[in-house]
């Protein structure tokens, strides 16, 4: 049990001392595109961290607007549990703006079915 969270705290140092180091070593996210985007993007944080112990939720909103109503919602990112604070985690980098803090909740199930949406649409 003492493992997971000293990977815990490692990570929350990471993400705090160098968000470079967090995007391009860790999350090593490829760049957005026409097949890899945003939903990608999370899924692929959301399991990279989840191999480590942490655990995060992904979010569904809208960063131009507050108080958007689900239809509005146009991004997806991650709130992460790490070291007992919520943490931000949008294109392999933490956030720091309350954007980030707002928006619909997700489980993974979800978040699958919206990776799978941008296949059926790109065929």
């Amino acid at each position: 049990m003492r493992r997971p969270f000293c990977i815990a705290l490692i990570c929350l140092a990471l993400v705090l001392v160098s968000p470079l180091a967090l995007r391009e070593v860790f999350f090593n996210l490829p760049g957005y595109s026409s097949v890899f985007d945003c939903d990608d993007g999370t899924l692929l944080m959301l399991e990279r961290l989840h191999s480590i112990g942490i655990s995060s939720t992904p979010i569904l909103g809208n960063l131009k607007m507050s108080g958007e109503k689900y239809p509005e919602s146009d991004h997806v990112w991650l709130l992460a549990d790490i070291a007992g604070q919520q943490i931000a985690l949008d294109q392999g980098g933490y956030q720091l703006d309350r954007q980030h803090y707002e928006g619909f909740l997700l489980n993974k199930q979800q978040l699958l079915e919206f990776v799978a949406q941008d296949l059926v649409q790109t065929r």
